[in-house]
Order: structure tokens, then sequence, then C-alpha cells
């Protein structure tokens, strides 16, 4: 947020305020009886002085026209008018300045100025060409003396202290919250949820759409229930004021393709609910959809200048631009991806996608109930945050299956939540990190790729021997990670040719070059650090290998070699085994801790099957392969075979304390001692949890 834009949102308190800057037209066309028609506008609001563009459209020279400000003229307001302009109009009693035009008209602009700078507000034009009664009326903005004037901007209140720390700032979740039709509450969401005060109840406002730029800076939208509908605010993070921007208006079709029904012609659209807006994360333009209308682009520097984008539904704008009754279901919420590609979107009950450049949609979830908020979660690209309606929590969607977990979140008595934006800063801090628990992440390896004998067999083959490997879990929130392996090799190794061969210790990545490295010593019998080494999380200071010790494979080609050449199909889970780019073809696998440091106060703590179920582990739903009844215990029954194609008899886990650092891309691995499998997670933890 650059600084201009920080000293606005703290010394702009009034709705309304544009002190100093060009007002934001808002045009109509004013039809005669005749047919005739002339455009008026207003040009720009400086200060005092007030400018209107007239221009003629069609049909009949203009007469003259009028501008309906006579609460300004009832107490003397008007200072000047150029050209000079009546206080009355004999001819029509239209109430208001009126300006008369000479022969040759064809536009020009019109100004007034009073004695003090007034809000904006709506107000009524005409314009009168031919004989009497052939005038009309149309909607302009234009000033409200009836109310208190604005103050002058060397009389604004100053901020009492420079912003220090602007992730202070950013560093929240805001939502809005509808207590009524047209009663509207800003709030921000954390371990707790707060209203904004002094300024966050807004009564007779109707916000709908709320969202946060790249930039930080916070806008909304309003819905037509309200006093003002179709209209864009900024939104004051400090006290949860806002200020107008403008109405939000655009022309109907536009630039589509859509064909017009026979009876309709185009039009100049405004005051339409804008039920949702959302910024594109790669250029920062701000969209939002217009109900009974479409998907609009909209100009934050000039909304009244927005676009129609896509327009729904396909009925020939009978829709939109009639008072026929709504036909279609009402878009509670929308959201980009974080890439700037898609948009998801609430549709009752049901999550959509739209893809901007081939305009194809799909459905991604239906999640019962009434669906109103939806934003995409900071540095996910498949998770998105949402909000049903009289829902106590947040829930979190997972778009890779459709499937959605409460977020650890409540909302409290604010349980009408219509829209929310997160914004995230370099540093951040709570509220947003305590949003999210990532659920089990799951990484799948192949169930045909270790070698070595069985607990079945002697003979060393490829697939199904003690070394398999079938899958790695992690679950990682503001607290803890947990770590979840299944497999065929018990903690505390087998033993092959008078040797225990034990689990190797799993590696965490941060960084991809070995600078931010953490590794976990589970297995206290193995041959990491030293023998006197306690198990638990450890800085990493060097990696080795102890596979050749462990009669197993030289490096990653040999190993591929063996595999291929015996019918398996060598993997790594999240990568494959050769050519990936992290690992040489010829290194050796690095099994285990060469050095390291211990971390202190590390919480390390083993868990079992049991436990870890209990935390919501499913290896066979998630991986899909169908949970082991082979019995250990009874290796050499024939009643106890077990398939190829079953998952590993042990599955195990441990859990330690997360450390700060651990955020952004990881990949995760770890290989037994011999190297005859391993598996390797890449993924990516948010920056704050």
């Amino acid at each position: 947020m650059n600084n201009i834009r920080r000293l606005k949102l703290y010394v702009g308190c009034l709705l309304g305020l544009m002190i100093g800057l060009p007002a934001l037209s808002h045009a109509t066309t004013i039809t005669l009886g005749d047919g005739s028609e002339y455009e008026i506008y207003l040009e720009s609001h400086e200060g005092n002085t007030w400018t209107y563009f007239v221009r003629e459209v069609s049909g009949k020279s203009l007469v003259h026209w009028n501008v309906g400000i006579q609460s300004c003229m009832d107490k003397d307001a008007v200072i000047n008018s150029s050209p000079k302009g009546d206080e009355t109009d004999g001819s029509t009693g239209f109430k208001g300045m009126k300006w008369d035009v000479g022969d040759g008209f064809t536009e020009g602009t019109f100004s007034v100025t009073l004695d003090a700078d007034y809000p904006e507000v709506t107000v009524k034009a005409q314009a009168k060409a031919g004989k009497k009664g052939n005038e009309r009326t149309g909607d302009v903005m234009g000033p409200d003396c009836s109310a208190v004037p604005l103050p002058a901007a060397e009389d604004m209140p100053q901020p009492a202290t420079a912003i220090t720390n602007p992730d202070e700032i950013c560093n929240t979740i805001y939502a809005v919250h509808d207590g009524g039709l047209k009663d509207t509450q800003i709030v921000t969401i954390g371990s707790e949820v707060k209203k904004r005060e002094p300024d966050g109840f807004h009564p007779g406002l109707d916000i709908e759409g709320l969202d946060v730029s790249t930039v930080g800076e916070v806008y909304a939208s309003s819905g037509d229930d309200g006093d003002v509908p179709g209209h864009l605010y900024e939104v004051y993070f400090d006290t949860g004021g806002v200020d107008s921007v403008g109405d939000i208006c655009f022309d109907y079709p536009g630039e589509t393709e859509i064909d017009l029904a026979p009876e309709l012609n185009p039009e100049y659209v405004c005051a339409k609910e804008v039920s949702s807006i959302s910024f594109n994360p790669v250029d920062d333009s701000l969209w939002g959809w217009a109900e009974e209308c479409g998907l609009i682009e909209i100009n934050l520097d000039a909304p009244e200048n927005s676009r129609l984008v896509f327009a729904y539904p396909d009925d020939g704008g009978v829709t939109c631009l009639t008072k026929e009754p709504r036909r279609v279901q009402k878009v509670e919420d929308m959201t980009w991806d974080n890439k700037g590609e898609v948009i998801y979107y609430a549709l009752s009950s049901e999550v959509w996608v739209y893809n901007v450049s081939t305009q194809e949609v799909s459905l991604v979830a239906n999640l019962g109930g009434n669906v109103e908020a939806l934003e995409m979660l900071p540095e996910y690209d498949d998770k998105l945050l949402l909000n049903r309606h009289n829902s106590p929590t947040l829930t979190v969607l997972d778009l890779t299956n459709g499937t959605s977990y409460p977020s650890p979140t409540t909302v409290g008595e604010f349980n009408d939540i219509e829209a929310i934006g997160t914004c995230l800063g370099d540093n951040p801090i709570p509220p947003l990190c305590v949003m999210v628990d990532t659920g089990w992440i799951y990484t799948k390896d192949s169930i045909n790729d270790s070698t070595g004998t069985s607990p079945e067999s002697r003979r060393v083959k490829v697939g199904n021997t003690y070394f398999e490997i079938y899958g790695i879990a992690v679950r990682v929130d503001k607290e803890t990670v947990t770590v979840a392996l299944n497999s065929r090799l018990p903690v505390g190794g087998v033993l092959y040719k008078r040797t225990m061969i034990n689990w190797g210790d799993i590696i965490f990545d941060f960084d991809g070059n070995g600078t931010k490295k953490y590794g976990v010593r589970f297995d206290a019998t193995n041959d990491s650090l030293d023998d006197s080494a306690a198990p638990g999380l450890y800085e990493v200071t060097e990696l080795k290998s102890v596979s050749k010790a462990n009669s197993g494979h030289t490096n990653f080609s040999t190993y591929d070699d063996y595999v291929t050449q015996r019918g398996g199909e060598p993997s790594l889970g999240d990568m494959s085994n050769l050519d990936n780019d992290y690992f040489g073809n010829t290194d050796k696998m690095p099994t285990s801790i060469k050095t390291g440091i211990k971390v202190a106060g590390d919480g390390f703590e083993m868990l079992d099957a049991t436990q870890l179920a209990a935390k919501g582990l499913d290896f066979a739903g998630e991986l899909e392969i169908p949970a082991s009844a082979y019995d250990p215990n009874n290796p050499y029954s024939n009643r106890n075979k077990k398939p190829v194609n079953e998952l590993g008899e042990y599955t195990f886990g441990f859990k330690f304390n997360r450390q700060d650092d651990m955020t952004g891309a990881f990949k995760a691995f770890i290989f037994t001692e011999c190297g005859n499998d391993g598996i390797l997670m890449d993924n990516s933890l948010p920056s704050c949890l």
C-alpha cells in the first residue's frame, strides 16, 4: 500500500469524501416525449465547484436544462455559476438551477460554485426542447446542501503516529456480517472475531462483496437491499469506516457477443446488486458479479466506466434490462485462484469454477447449506476458505478431492458472513497464523519397487519385500508436525545376513539447496549420528549414505536398473527415481544424518497406528490400497500370505514441535538404510499456520 493511500485510510473518516479529486461521473441520457435525446453527467466535483457536461445526442435542439439543487438555493449556498444560470424556471416549474442554451449549441460544460463542499447524492436533471410538456428528467450526481459540509483538507484530523509496521496492517482476515437486510458490520476474524470500531457498523448499508488487493487495500460492494445499490466503497482497516468510490455501472451488452431480445436496446446499467468482488492476484484488477447481468471488470479509478465481461443469463438481456422476475440463482461470492486463471464462485450449496480464457464452467463440490463467503487461501492453490449461512465456524474446501473440513476458527455471534478477504504480509502474524490446519497430506509410492527378502521368503526379489514403502502422510498445524508411514519394515528393523537393517532418518528440506534442512531420528537403533544420539528433531548440517554397509544399492542408477530389469516400477513417490533435478543419478542415497544439532524442546513423541487413526489418518482410503490382513507374528503360515496389492502391515509415526521457518515449499524424503526403497513428498506449507 503506498503512503498516500495509507494516509487516506487514516484521515478519510467521512462517507463520500473525495477532496481535491474529480467527481465520478454518473451519466444519464434523457429522452423527451418526441424522442429527442440529451446526455448529462457530473464531469467533476473539486471542492466547492461542481461542473456538468451536457451534449445533444439526437432530435431537436436543446432549449434549456436544469439541475435539481434546490436545497442549495434555499439556503443561499450558491456563490457563482458559469455560464450565468437562473434560479427559477417559469416555463416548467422545475426546482433548481436553470441554464438556457443558444442557437448552435451541441455540447458544453456548466458549473456552479457553492459556499462549502457538500456530499454527493443523486439529484434530478431536466432537459427541454420544443413546446411545453416535451421536457423530461433523469438522475445525475449533485450536492446535498441539507447535509453537513465536508471539512476542508487542512481541517482534517491528522494521524497521531506514522505507520511503523506495515505487516500489522495486512495480516488479517476481513469479513462482512449482515445483521439484517441492510445492517452491515465490518469485522476481522482470527483467534476471535472483533468488530471494527468505532465506524464498523453501517445501518442502511447492504455490503455484499469484499476483498483485499495485493497491496492491502480493502474494497467492498453493495447489494440492492440498502440505500445505495451497486456501489463501490473503500474500507478503512483501522476503524471499519467506508469511503464512497462511486456507482458501479457498465454498458450492456457492451463488447460481449450476445444478441439482445427484439424489444430491447443497449443500455448503460447502474444500481445492480454487486454481490461479490475479487482482485486478480496477477494484475490487481478488480472483478465482480452484477446480479441478473453477469461478470464485470470494475474500473477502480472510475467504477461508473466498468466493463461487462460475461453476460449471464444468456436470455437476450431480459433479466438484466427489464423488471422481469429474477430467473437465476444468486452468486453469493467469488474468488480468483492464486494464479489469476480461474474464478471460483458459490451458487447456493455448490462451488463452481469458471475458466476466464475458455469461458468453461464446471462443478467443484456440493457442500450442503448455503455457501455465502468464499476466498482462496494465501499460498494455497488447492484450498478455499468458505462460510455457510448460520455456520459457527469457517470451512476449508480441498479442491483436489472436493472434501471439506472445519477450520479451528469460529465466527461467534457473526454467523451471517457475506464475504471474506485475506491479507497476508511479508512476516505473517496472528490472526492469519491460527487459520490453517493442513489436514493430512499424502504421497503414494509404487507398491512394486523394493528389493530384498520378505517375511514369507528368504529369496531376494522385487516388490512386497521387507523394505516396501507404500505411503507417507504429513499433517501440520500451528504448533505441531505429525508424520505417518506405512511399510513392511517395522521400527527397529529386520535381520539380514547377521546385520540389522533399519529405517534411515526422515529429512525435511525447506529451500532445496541444503541450507534449511531438518531431520528426525525416530529409530534409535539405526546408523545415523552416533550410538548415543537421542531420537528427535535435528538441524541437519550434513547427510550420509549407509546403504553399502547395509547390503544395499550403490546409487540411484544401480537401484533403478535392478528394479526395472526384474519387472518392478521404481519411484520416489512425488518424484521420478532418475533425472529428477534433485538427486543425481549416480548419487548415493542420503539415508541418514551424519552431523546435526539437536533442537531443544522438540516435543518429539512416537505414535502408533491407533493414535494416528484417532487423528484422522486413512492410508487405505487416501492411497486407494486395501488395508493389510497379514499377521506379522505368524509369517510362515500357508494361510497368512500378504498380497502385493495390500498396504504394509506396519503403520506408525511421530510428532514434533513445528519450527517457525518450516514454511513454503518443501521436500520430505526417507530411505531404508539399505536404500532398497525410498519415498519423497514434494509439497508446500503456508507462510503461517
